[in-house]
């Protein structure tokens, strides 16, 4: 298009050049036609005025040459002009001072959709929505009054009443009328105005969740804080961004995290590996503006931007509850295990002891007397054998009651409320009446959860044996609210619950046992009027629980 352009312009030039020698040539030839016309008796002065009126005449006819081919070359700019005008992609205008359209080309007409005839006379004004009426009226204000180039973008009502998004640029033009008027270029933005506005809307979301959040919000370039909401703030107990901003992401943070290793050293490390993998999640121990520590958990998203340089959204969440409430619930899970090995060899040695003392003592004591049976059917020998069926039968009686207290065999038969019968009819003798009631109980409860019950049930019967001296004694199993309750009732000395709970053994690890079940443990004892204790375990306990063997107060 350029090099047509241009062959035309040197097309256009060599044809100048040729009627300008034309003209030359003619009125060398006419100049010579005078000078060999004119008579020989006209005076000299009189053949010079002819030839310079000749010379005059040629000028004016070349001058009235050129003219013609400057009235061409106009025309032509004029017509390149006019398709420029009309077909271009931009919309051109031109309007009065009072907005009322005086000239406009074809993609104007096409922009506010009505035929070029309806458009002129009317006012640029009524296509413009009412809430930015006055914005236009100042933006051609502003062109009339400053002569100066003014932009602004606006909504815009079509005849269909279709809305579009233009910008307006502008400014007013030279007149010869008393009226000004403004030149016009309207723009149709309205994809990027969406794309704008979608923008807007989404930065306004993430400020709002930004500024909003209960976390805390920050973000870093360079592995530097630029910028933190208010949660971060209070975290760190600040009253100023600028504490916190510009410095390194290990601020506020000792030097040495937990581990051993240089906070300085390993947030740079997490930083790298946010932004080679998009992300990183990790826990960092920091300092408040007051020195006091607490563990946050972090979560690091890097966000890339221009020139291969990233910023990262860090969130902040205080986990120093959770971090206190693990480390509480490790504690309990160990001080849980001593008990469970100490009650273990305590029982071991209880077990050791029974069978030494019981019946170790027994089967010596029988042997002994078989010493003395003879050959012969004497007085002697015969209470020897009596005492012997005797001794045996309480080494039996003893081994049944060991093995009974080791594997609740009446459970695995019977089930719990016969097994907790059981050990109420045991553990009752002539200076203690043990009664047992056992309520209906719901179907579906777990086998570990019946042993546990079960094993509370005979730890509550032989502290009462051993420990109450009560002479009366209840033990009550029933189930309401979701729950399983056991209670025991003595009318015996009672206990001191305070010295009991950090001196006894038995109790400690009926504690511990119901704490493991999510259970309550409730203990009402005073001196010489008895002790009552109430144990409420969930229905949905774990199916998991630890037996503990039972032990003494």
């Amino acid at each position: 298009m350029e090099w047509s352009e241009e062959g035309e312009q040197a097309q256009d030039a060599s044809r100048s050049r040729i009627a300008l020698d034309k003209l030359r040539r003619r009125a060398e030839q006419r100049r010579q036609l005078v000078t060999h016309a004119t008579p020989a008796d006209v005076s000299a002065e009189m053949r010079q005025l002819v030839q310079e009126l000749q010379v005059q005449q040629i000028e004016l006819e070349m001058q009235y040459e050129e003219l013609l081919l400057a009235q061409v070359e106009v025309e032509k700019g004029r017509a390149q002009y006019i398709d420029l005008y009309e077909f271009a992609p931009v919309g051109y205008c031109t309007v009065a001072a009072n907005g009322q359209l005086q000239q406009l080309n074809l993609h104007t007409s096409q922009l506010l959709g009505l035929p070029r005839q309806q458009l002129l006379g009317r006012r640029l004004t009524l296509f413009v929505e009412l809430n930015s009426r006055g914005q236009f009226v100042d933006f051609l204000q502003a062109m009339v009054t400053t002569g100066q180039h003014q932009t602004l973008t606006l909504p815009m009502r079509r005849a269909d009443d279709s809305v579009f998004y233009a910008r307006l640029e502008g400014m007013a033009a030279p007149t010869d009328s008393a009226e000004p008027c403004c030149r016009l270029a309207l723009f149709d933005v309205t994809e990027q105005r969406h794309v704008y506005n979608a923008l807007v809307t989404r930065e306004k979301r993430f400020k709002t969740l930004f500024e909003k959040s209960e976390d805390g919000m920050l973000l870093l370039r360079d592995n530097r804080f630029v910028d933190c909401n208010n949660s971060v703030l209070r975290a760190l107990q600040l009253t100023d961004k600028k504490a916190l901003l510009g410095q390194h992401a290990s601020a506020f943070s000792p030097e040495r995290q937990p581990d051993g290793q240089l906070s300085y050293v390993l947030a740079d490390r997490y930083w790298q590996e946010a932004v080679q993998r998009g992300s990183c999640r990790f826990e960092w121990y920091r300092l408040r503006g007051n020195g006091e520590p607490f563990w946050e958990e972090v979560l690091l998203t890097a966000i890339p931007e221009e020139e291969g340089t990233h910023l990262v959204h860090a969130s902040w969440r205080d986990i120093t509850d959770r971090k206190q409430a693990e480390a509480e619930r490790a504690t309990q899970q160990q001080r849980l295990a001593d008990a469970v090995l100490n009650a273990q060899e305590a029982e071991k040695r209880r077990i050791a002891e029974s069978l030494h003392n019981g019946l170790g003592q027994s089967l010596y004591a029988a042997k002994l007397h078989l010493d003395h049976i003879r050959v012969g059917d004497d007085h002697a020998s015969q209470q020897a054998k009596t005492k012997v069926a005797q001794l045996l039968s309480s080494a039996i009686k003893q081994t049944r009651t060991l093995s009974h207290q080791l594997v609740p065999t009446t459970l695995e038969d019977f089930g719990l409320e016969a097994a907790v019968k059981d050990i109420c009819q045991i553990c009752s003798s002539p200076t203690l009446q043990l009664r047992c009631h056992v309520q209906t109980l719901p179907l579906g409860i777990s086998k570990n959860l019946q042993v546990a019950v079960y094993r509370m049930a005979q730890e509550l019967a032989n502290n009462i044996v051993k420990h109450a001296q009560a002479t009366q004694a209840h033990l009550h199993l029933r189930a309401g609210n979701g729950c399983i309750i056991l209670e025991a009732h003595d009318n015996g000395r009672g206990f001191d619950v305070q010295q009991s709970s950090s001196n006894g053994l038995g109790l400690s690890a009926l504690r511990d046992r119901v704490r493991l079940l999510d259970g309550i443990l409730a203990i009402h004892s005073e001196a010489e009027s008895g002790t009552d204790i109430t144990i409420s375990l969930p229905l949905a306990a774990s199916q998991s629980a630890i037996t503990l063997p039972s032990q003494g107060r």
